[in-house]
């Protein structure tokens, strides 16, 4: 190096030099940058992999609201005293505490999060560390709810609709309106709120104040828009307002910021399918609407009107039409896979309000026969005549039917009580389990069966799918006991 070679300002220096010694060696520069940009490779995955665990560990990358077909815990809420117990499979208690809330009325658990309501308070319970967040409602509260769309979100509301709590269960983020966002005349409609799959974005009506509110618990504060809500999912949510035979409808994005807008005729179901909305007519005509354009077009058409209401199954990409005339299935791109004239999909267990099983959907017609049919392509899983005697009821009266029927979280098995004790109804076979005719519960994988008998509870588990045979029952206490299944 040479005095040229140096940097502005700085001093020259001079040494001896060996013949003997070696040249100095020209740094390789091309090493240093591999290094470099490995370090640089090796801390984004390292940042990559660390926001994966976080997300993993608070529940928001979940990307369908299916349910878990998983448990190892079966819940126990008490009637009077609202004390949690926990049980294995086996009936063998591993915790018993108070939930923090007396003369329970409804619960549900998803996850490690247990939403308790009872006649005036709510409690919000993390089954792992045993600890509760209370809330007290006046006057009463309504029962406790899953928003259509998914089912890893839990709503329940006061019996006014002026105050709801809503519960993420994975994570167990909580939100309470009346806390966070106290809004004058606010009416809250928390049985028809929809949800994106993954329950993190979702979307009410405020009846009280003829808007859609939109919580997530992603962000600090909601979201406002006019009308009443119809679908939302991670990017965007769809209002409707009926006028007469006409519907305006429109499209925001999460921070209530117009996309677009149409007017079609009067609307009864809508799904969000990437840059498209599905929408469903009260006539029974399938539209789309291009929301790039703001076009709607006619796609199709459903034979099972005057139309009644729709539902998103919880994998976000079919939507279930119940009309007085039947019940049908849509797809993503807006085609019929299903029509079932003279059902209605079954509204007990998981399907309280509006279907949330993933795979398949439990229908049952007027003489109480049930059909299963495939939410992938519209195929009938399984059949089975009603009881001989089911009553008969009119198209509009299926709600009425006298036999609860509960599903399994996919759909594709379902329980109905019979003379003789339980029958299990899915894809390889029919088949009944004797005892006692009084079902309380299904577990999600359809392995295990709850029936009241002699004032008590008894968890009864299904040895294998092809058969009818079950293990001893085992006791679960007082049937005043609200039963659950759940993994945590």
């Amino acid at each position: 190096m040479t005095t040229s070679d140096l940097p502005t300002g700085t001093a020259p220096r001079h040494r001896e030099i060996d013949e003997d010694e070696e040249p100095p060696r020209e740094p390789n520069y091309l090493l240093r940058r591999a290094i470099v940009i490995g370090s640089i490779v090796a801390l984004i995955a390292a940042v990559a992999i660390g926001i994966g665990t976080l997300l993993e560990r608070d529940g928001s990358n979940v990307d369908s609201g299916a349910a878990q077909a998983d448990w190892n815990t079966v819940v126990l809420v008490d009637g009077r005293s609202g004390q949690v117990i926990l049980t294995d499979a086996s009936g063998a208690e591993s915790a018993r505490f108070a939930s923090g809330v007396r003369s329970t009325t409804d619960a549900l658990a998803v996850g490690s999060t247990l939403l308790v309501a009872a006649a005036d308070g709510v409690a919000v319970v993390d089954l792992e560390t045993e600890s509760s967040q209370i809330f007290d409602f006046a006057p009463a509260t309504a029962g406790v709810v899953m928003p259509a769309g998914s089912a890893a979100t839990m709503l329940v509301g006061s019996s006014a609709g002026e105050r709801a709590i809503l519960v993420h269960g994975p994570s167990g983020d909580l939100i309470d309106t009346e806390a966070s966002t106290p809004i004058a005349g606010a009416n809250y409609d928390v049985a028809n709120a929809v949800a994106s799959p993954a329950g993190r974005d979702v979307l009410v009506t405020d009846s009280g104040n003829f808007q859609s509110v939109l919580f997530s618990f992603d962000r600090d504060e909601p979201s406002y828009v006019p009308g009443r809500a119809l679908a939302v999912d991670d990017r965007l949510v769809v209002t409707t307002q009926n006028v007469g035979t006409e519907s305006s409808l429109n499209v925001f994005d999460h921070d209530g910021e117009a996309v677009t807008a149409a007017r079609t005729a009067s609307l009864r179901a809508g799904m969000i399918a990437g840059d498209h909305v599905i929408l469903v007519t009260l006539d029974g005509d399938v539209l789309d609407l291009a929301m790039s354009s703001g076009t709607t077009s006619s796609i199709g058409n459903i034979t099972v009107g005057p139309i009644r209401s729709g539902a998103v199954s919880p994998t976000g990409d079919r939507l279930i039409v119940v009309g007085e005339g039947g019940t049908a299935i849509i797809d993503g791109g807006g085609k019929v896979l299903a029509e079932a004239p003279g059902t209605a999909p079954i509204d007990t267990g998981i399907n309280e309000f509006a279907t949330r099983t993933a795979t398949c959907v439990v229908l049952v017609d007027q003489v109480e026969a049930l059909t299963l049919v495939s939410l992938v392509d519209g195929s009938i899983v399984a059949e089975a005549d009603g009881p001989a005697d089911a009553p008969v009821v009119g198209t509009t009266g299926l709600d009425d039917a006298a036999t609860p029927v509960l599903a399994s979280v996919d759909g594709c098995t379902a329980a109905r009580p019979a003379s003789d004790g339980v029958t299990l109804i899915g894809a390889d076979a029919v088949n009944t389990i004797a005892g006692a005719t009084d079902l309380r519960s299904l577990s999600p994988d359809a392995a295990a069966i709850v029936v009241a008998a002699d004032a008590r509870l008894r968890l009864q588990t299904v040895t294998t799918a092809e058969s009818s045979d079950a293990s001893d029952p085992t006791d679960l206490g007082p049937d005043s006991r609200l039963v659950l299944f759940t993994d945590r």
